[in-house]
């Protein structure tokens, strides 16, 4: 399944396909980089992880891309407690 990731590193906020080196945009604020790989996630059909300064998972809501657009039985992140489960 093909991820579209933002992640922060050095001050700016990446948008990586699948975790690669290279990121595929770079942008100054969380949301700028939010709204661009929305936009890519889109046309490639593929889900989007958007990851805290902690390496968390953050839930978008309801307005996001699905983050488990083919599979109905994905991980529920709004249940989930301090150990992952």
């Amino acid at each position: 399944m093909n991820r579209i990731y933002v992640m922060p590193k050095n001050n700016k906020w990446m948008v990586k396909r699948n975790k690669e080196d290279e990121p595929i945009d770079q942008k100054d604020t969380k949301q700028e980089a939010i709204e661009a790989a929305k936009e890519i996630a889109i046309g490639l059909d593929a889900s989007l992880v958007v990851l805290r300064k902690d390496g968390t998972i953050e839930n978008l809501g309801q307005d996001s891309v699905d983050p488990f657009p083919d599979e109905d039985n994905g991980p529920d992140y709004n249940n989930w407690n301090d150990e992952g489960v």
